[in-house]
């Protein structure tokens, strides 16, 4: 019999159109059009009522600091080709242009934390990429109720509730691997440490592929089926490796499918129904069924049916008789089928994992060696004793059960108490992915236990201090405190300075606003944090206010980019806190400097076809926040202006920074017969064409920023640039909008 090829299957659960209703069904993904966006960057903006809504105003700077970091976990995606950025406070009135996504908050239900409508037409484009249809203004809704959030950490749960709606504003549906954008009901094994997992990478870099994933990672393709060879939809297909990442696709409805980004190594394959719907009217697995031109939908998902283990062509509920699939990079292991069984209802329709550090509840769980993991769900407990023949095993080996097996927890509800040892004296660490198993039926809970060797970091007590160069710090004292731990008050970062002779921590003390009182917390890389143990400590703001900021020049021309300088009377600036947006989706910050306390310099770029008018001008500024309405323009295009673009080329080879001396390449319009200086020092012009200048950067400039001035003879430009800076084609560039420099 032919084997159906599933290389047309989207390789991940993106929000589908389908061409046809009848095979072949060629879907097509929604995405944003890359060459509709500034600089291929989308905004994030949150709608400047916020402040208003919220339950508890007070939270307004820590919630601006998440949809901040949310926006920074997404960019940080280098194997993506889409830059995601935050845009600050905008009006609600202001026209844009350009696409770009909306946060609101709004009253809804207690158990509804996030919302969002991608708001996409169903009408098709064609790019680069292939064809998709395009989304241009995605809709966050978010629970104005912050009282709502029952995480441990409020800070995290807000931030990871975030990050999971902006992961649908860009195009991801709900997948079940643990992931950021798995559901809350399904369990995530993320962190503010950790934001996204495998899963979350290959889905958001092959719906904006920038070809560095498709080359170090491999794909797994082939075709799911009931008995007879109809195909089965919307069955979840997961790569997984032991004690390591889980990637997963989703089945047309021919039941074809292909998980591209695994990994490259070892791993073995399981398929398994959509959960059944959270609540009445939604679709399994909370998931958007796929849908024709019409915009209706087409073929409901199937489920219940068996959840397998790929076996050599056929399925098995034996993870340890699984066959491992070698994944090469680049490779495609292909024609990796399976045929199921329907059933009749769900045996396990979901599964939590609980530990407990004193009486707080961590899920999932954690374990410092060995103990006891709590679990629940529906399935597993039968009049109060485990359901008849329920095992449970470790894809990832140690630990395992002891001699007391399973039992029931005395609580309501009621709950599996699993007593774990070590094997051969050694628990292990790192994640560990479970398997629970009825007779005849199995559920896997990909990083439902967290092996760790180290109790969560504990904070103590804090002090405020004063640095050697005049700014506040903050001396955080308590165990298991480490260099590579992270700290947060109330979810806006504190940059770690130092470990002091007591081995206390010491941070920058973000800046703050007189009578707060946020909450302390410290994340270390096993996911672990502070939330787990002790109870929490304030720090109490005791001065601190916004102050007033001015820009000037006070606007921007369209198509164009310009230096803009912010004085601010707070006096407190600081690197990687302080975050400049104009409201729009058509103006974007591409870099920050922070010249002192007072001072910045920004490059502002507004794209070519971008509103003219008032754009709302906003600085965060730790927990500082200040506006200007109506205090930024965004004018036309002047004729014969010079278009300058600070994003420089290097025109020598093995040639990785702006500095001294060296010569670089800047593309732009108007750039006839340019004078430049660099620093007030005149730079040599080595050649030149109106839309390309090549040109040395005068000798002895100091390491910084400097305004590169451009002059033809008809009007002037200018940005800032840094020297001794890396160049954006180096292995180390800059984070568009930020003041930071990450690693790609």
């Amino acid at each position: 019999m032919a084997v159906l090829s599933a290389s047309t299957a989207l390789p991940y659960a993106y929000f589908a159109h389908y061409t046809n209703r009848t095979a072949p069904y060629n879907p097509v993904p929604e995405r944003f059009d890359l060459n509709a966006l500034p600089n291929k960057t989308v905004n994030v903006l949150l709608m400047d009522s916020a402040s208003s809504l919220i339950s508890r105003p007070e939270q307004f700077p820590s919630a601006l600091s998440a949809i901040r970091e949310a926006a920074r976990a997404w960019n940080n995606v280098e194997t993506s080709d889409l830059r995601v950025a935050f845009g600050g406070l905008a009006s609600a009135s202001a026209p844009q242009n350009s696409p770009g996504v909306d946060v609101v908050f709004d009253e809804m239900d207690p158990f509804t934390l996030g919302l969002t409508a991608t708001n996409a037409p169903s009408a098709f484009s064609f790019g680069p990429g292939g064809t998709f249809v395009p989304m241009r203004r995605p809709q966050i809704r978010l629970n104005r109720n912050l009282n709502n959030w029952t995480s441990p950490n409020f800070a995290e749960g807000f931030f990871l509730t975030v990050t999971h709606e902006l992961g649908h504003a860009l195009g991801l549906q709900h997948t079940f691997t643990a992931s950021a954008m798995s559901t809350e009901a399904a369990g995530r094994a993320t962190s503010l440490y950790n934001p996204l997992t495998a899963d979350d990478i290959a889905g958001i870099s092959f719906l904006y592929p920038r070809g560095n994933l498709s080359q170090t990672a491999g794909s797994i393709a082939g075709r799911i089926t009931f008995p007879g060879g109809q195909g089965i939809h919307m069955a979840s297909v997961v790569a997984i490796r032991a004690g390591g990442a889980a990637v997963s696709a989703l089945t047309d409805p021919d039941g074809r499918y292909r998980i591209d980004g695994i990994p490259a190594g070892q791993v073995v394959l399981y398929v398994h129904p959509l959960p059944p719907a959270s609540r009445a009217g939604a679709t399994p697995g909370d998931i958007r069924l796929p849908v024709g031109q019409d915009g209706v939908a087409t073929v409901p998902a199937d489920g219940p049916f068996d959840t397998m283990f790929y076996q050599g062509g056929q399925g098995t509920r034996n993870y340890l008789a699984a066959t491992t699939l070698n994944v090469n990079p680049g490779g495609l292991v292909d024609n990796i089928n399976l045929t199921l069984n329907r059933r009749t209802a769900y045996s396990i329709p979901s599964v939590s994992t609980y530990s407990f550090f004193d009486q707080t509840p961590i899920r999932p769980g954690y374990l410092n060696g060995c103990g006891t993991l709590l679990v629940t769900g529906s399935g597993l407990i039968t009049n109060g004793t485990p359901a008849a023949g329920l095992s449970v095993g470790f894809l990832g080996g140690s630990p395992i059960l002891d001699s007391d097996g399973v039992h029931t927890y005395a609580l309501s509800p009621a709950y599996l108490e699993l007593k774990l040892q070590a094997t051969g004296g050694v628990c292990g660490v790192g994640p560990r992915h479970l398997i629970f198993s009825l007779v005849n039926d199995i559920f896997v809970l990909p990083f439902g236990l967290n092996l760790v060797q180290s109790l969560p970091p504990v904070i103590g007590s804090v002090s405020a201090g004063v640095e050697p160069g005049g700014g506040r710090s903050l001396t955080i004292s308590g165990p298991n405190l480490r260099a590579d731990t992270k700290f947060y008050l109330d979810g806006i970062p504190a940059g770690f300075l130092r470990l002091d002779g007591a081995g206390r921590a010491v941070v920058s003390l973000p800046p703050g606003v007189s009578g707060l009182r946020p909450v302390v917390s410290a994340f270390n890389p096993d996911g672990q944090n502070s939330s787990f143990m002790g109870s929490p400590v304030n720090y109490p703001y005791d001065s601190g206010d916004a102050g007033q900021v001015t820009f000037s020049p006070n606007v921007v021309q369209a198509g164009s980019e310009t230096l803009v300088e912010i004085n601010g009377s707070s006096g407190s600036f600081a690197e990687g806190v302080t975050t400049v947006g104009f409201g729009s989706s058509d103006v974007q910050v591409r870099r920050v400097y922070v010249l002192n306390t007072g001072r910045i310099w920004a490059n502002v770029y507004a794209a070519p076809n971008a509103s003219l008018g008032s754009v709302l001008p906003s600085v965060m500024n730790g927990f500082q926040v200040v506006s200007q309405p109506s205090g930024f323009q965004v004018q036309a295009a002047s004729a014969g202006k010079p278009v300058l673009n600070s994003q420089l080329a290097s025109a020598a080879p093995n040639q990785n920074t702006i500095s001294s001396g060296s010569t670089v390449i800047m593309t732009g319009a108007n750039l006839t017969n340019p004078s430049i200086t660099v620093g007030d020092r005149p730079a040599a012009v080595q050649q030149w064409t109106p839309n390309q200048v090549v040109f040395t950067i005068p000798a002895g400039l100091p390491s910084g920023p400097a305004i590169l001035r451009l002059s033809n003879g008809v009007d002037s430009a200018q940005i800032a640039i840094g020297i001794d800076s890396l160049l954006p084609n180096a292995p180390n560039v800059v984070s568009p909008g930020t003041s930071d420099v990450k690693i790609r």
